[in-house]
């Protein structure tokens, strides 16, 4: 609480605008962003989803879950691992 406060008055103090600015900027462009993100994020499960909702071919279902990340976060590598199905 200390902090804030003492940046508050080193601020207004010395006449600091132009990072009163910075700051106001990044947090709008960071909270812009992550509701942009979770927004586009959201849409894509949601539409993954819908397609997969019938599928119960294991191998179709990891091919189009690995299509899905591929195109949301565009890794270098992306693998799948399994779990074995354990027989009762």
């Amino acid at each position: 609480m200390v902090v804030p406060a003492a940046i508050g008055v080193a601020v207004l103090r010395y006449r600091l605008y132009d990072i009163d600015r910075l700051i106001n900027r990044t947090l709008v462009y960071g909270l812009l962003t992550l509701l942009l993100g979770g927004g586009y994020a959201a849409k894509t499960i949601e539409a993954f989803s819908a397609r997969l909702r019938d599928e119960v071919d294991l191998d179709t279902l990891s091919a189009e879950l690995l299509a899905v990340v591929d195109q949301t976060v565009q890794p270098t590598r992306a693998a799948l691992w399994l779990r074995p199905s354990t027989s009762r």
